[in-house]
């Protein structure tokens, strides 16, 4: 059999049964995003040691994740209320009709133009709370992990970043989402002027309550890179999610996202 045949059916077989991987080069933000030096994608093609912090694939409730060292992930995120029941139900009845294969990438098709449509209380178009998220994601970048990329939306955040060793990706994520909630429900006083902020927060919106508790929705989309292509294509959906939306004219012109050069 051929090598690169051989490699093939090897990843193939690895994204099947959902096996975890490793890597060991750490290439810098500035160089990934500059492309000096070539970026490694093929964690997620090999197998971990057995004795790992990291999780692998599994399936807490209803969204696949993929837990493992040194790999890129893309994560969206969203506030609680920033899908109505209604549209929810409404998107599910229209995926019945979609071919199984296509369903799970539909399915964040629909969700993200639904969230770029402003549902919800959109807390995070104040300044001070999306400041805030932001804040959240850099004070462990490095440590933790490597950011690459990010964009603050009003109802939603995506972040693209390098997982390290030892850090699994549900307790960064439950970290952010907890510091966030915090100063965040600070600033919330619903129907007042607190601070430099005056909300009116629709707490039914979504049938779930905004406060520190509930903030943000549970649960979360992660998809990691797979090659340099995904990569660079990610970092333009994040830079440019704000154009797409109708909130900016240029990548540039939206306050709320950033690069690891900046």
């Amino acid at each position: 059999m051929a090598k690169n045949e051989s490699n093939r059916q090897g990843t193939e077989k690895s994204e099947c049964l959902g096996e975890s991987i490793s890597r060991s080069t750490h290439p810098s933000p500035s160089a990934a995003l500059e492309n000096n030096t070539p970026n490694d994608f093929s964690a997620y093609m090999q197998r971990v040691p057995e004795k790992t912090q990291h999780r692998g694939w599994y399936k807490p409730g209803n969204l696949p994740h993929f837990d493992t060292a040194n790999i890129y992930q893309f994560v969206t995120y969203r506030l609680a209320d920033s899908l109505p029941q209604i549209k929810i139900q409404h998107l599910e009845s229209e995926l019945k009709n979609i071919d199984p294969k296509r369903i799970d990438s539909e399915r964040r098709r629909m969700i993200e133009q639904a969230l770029d449509a402003g549902h919800g209380s959109c807390v995070l178009k104040y300044p001070e709370c999306a400041q805030c998220v932001i804040d959240s994601w850099k004070h462990y970048d490095g440590s933790r992990y490597r950011l690459m990329a990010w964009t603050v939306m009003p109802n939603h955040v995506h972040i693209l970043f390098q997982q390290l060793e030892n850090y699994r990706l549900a307790d960064i994520i439950s970290s952010w989402k907890k510091f966030t909630a915090r100063r965040t429900n600070a600033l919330i006083e619903p129907g007042e002027l607190h601070g430099s902020i005056a909300l009116q927060i629709n707490m039914s919106c979504s049938g779930e309550q905004l406060s520190q508790r509930h903030l943000w929705h549970r649960d979360y989309w992660d998809r990691f890179i797979r090659n340099e292509e995904h990569y660079h294509s990610a970092i333009d959906y994040i830079l440019n999610n704000a154009v797409k939306a109708g909130l900016a004219k240029k990548a540039e012109d939206w306050p709320w996202c950033g690069t690891a050069l900046d």
